[in-house]
């Protein structure tokens, strides 16, 4: 009984930790003031590599075929050792006369 409320008192201080973290993180004001320019006339070379979305597709791409390929990797190991071949020969009574 003591560990149980030992635990859930330390699970609602750190909940309570965390919270005051968020919201003096979410306070900090700035106390001085610049200026930022930007250029807004970059040419295609200049811009950054992830802005294209070619490079979104074909990484998502390359992600997909990488997680079926692991999907299908395990499962072609355990389905091909449980094979199992059974023959039956029936015999009747009509054969043995």
């Amino acid at each position: 009984m003591k560990h149980a409320l030992q635990l859930k008192a330390n699970k609602f201080i750190l909940t309570f930790l965390s919270m005051l973290i968020v919201l003096v993180s979410f306070a900090q004001d700035s106390t001085t003031t610049s200026t930022t320019t930007t250029n807004t006339s970059a040419t295609t070379t200049e811009k950054m590599w992830y802005s294209n979305p070619i490079v979104w597709v074909v990484g998502g791409i390359v992600l997909l075929l990488i997680i079926i390929l692991a999907a299908r990797g395990g499962s072609t190991k355990s389905t091909s050792s449980d094979r199992v071949i059974v023959k039956e020969t029936v015999t009747r009574d009509s054969d043995l006369a």
